[in-house]
């Protein structure tokens, strides 16, 4: 990284990384023969208050989605995420219809 602020957003990538070491997000396998694992890539962005002042420095490993095979490994590869509106809903008309 050439950037002034290189060291801010090395910091911010191994923040990044411990995280996910901590929650055990993933674990480090060999690859098996004949697969090609999804990749990753950085995604960087810079938090800023309200006077326009850089106040935090955010990076983010996501996976390269697009190079799944669709009904392959679907759900090993895929983690669907409830929006939590949609949860407090369901809730609701449970809670509603006494089923709770």
């Amino acid at each position: 990284m050439k950037s002034k602020e290189a060291s801010e957003w090395v910091k911010a990538m191994n923040s990044q990384l411990k995280t996910h070491a901590n929650n055990g997000s993933w674990t480090l396998i060999r690859r098996a023969a004949g697969v090609r694992p999804i990749g990753c890539r950085w995604v960087f962005a810079k938090k800023r208050n309200e006077h326009g002042r850089v106040v935090r420095f955010k990076a983010q490993l996501v996976a390269k989605g697009i190079k799944q095979k669709f009904g392959v490994d679907f759900f090993e590869t895929y983690s669907p995420v409830a929006n939590m509106n949609s949860i407090r809903v369901v809730l609701s008309v449970l809670v509603a219809k006494s089923y709770v």
